[in-house]
C-alpha cells in the first residue's frame, strides 16, 4: 500500500525524480465529467511511475476505448485538460499495478 501527499512537491528524496508530464488518452464521457468539474480523480494503470506533482495533460479521444477496439480510429477531438496529481493511492483492493490519483486543475496547484 503507498500513499503520496502534497500539491507542492518537497525537496527530493535520493532517487526521487522532479516532476514529469504525462499525455494521456481519455475517453468523451470521462472527459466531459472532468472538463465540469464532476470527476477530481485519474484511475490508471501504474506504467509510468506517476507521482504527487506530475502534471497530467488528459487528451479527449473521438470514440471511447471500447469503440476503439471495436475498430474505431484513435482521433483526438483537440480539447485537452491539465491536471496536478496530489494524491496516489495503491493497495486497498486496487489491483497490483493500478493507482488512483487525486488532481486538480493546474492552475488551482499553483495558488
Amino acid at each position: 500500500m503507498t500513499h503520496q501527499s502534497n500539491v507542492t512537491p518537497e525537496p527530493l528524496a535520493t532517487g526521487a525524480r522532479p516532476p514529469m508530464t504525462h499525455s494521456l488518452k481519455t475517453d468523451p464521457e470521462v472527459f466531459a465529467a472532468l472538463r465540469e468539474r464532476r470527476k477530481s480523480f485519474e484511475i490508471r494503470k501504474d506504467d509510468r511511475g506517476f507521482q504527487v506533482g506530475d502534471e497530467l495533460l488528459l487528451v479527449e479521444t473521438e470514440f471511447s476505448g471500447a469503440e476503439m477496439a471495436a475498430g474505431a480510429p484513435l482521433r483526438s477531438t483537440g480539447n485537452v485538460e491539465v491536471r496536478r496529481v496530489t494524491y496516489i493511492l495503491s493497495g486497498y483492493g486496487l489491483e497490483p499495478g493500478w493507482v488512483i490519483m487525486s488532481v486538480v486543475p493546474a492552475w488551482v496547484a499553483a495558488l
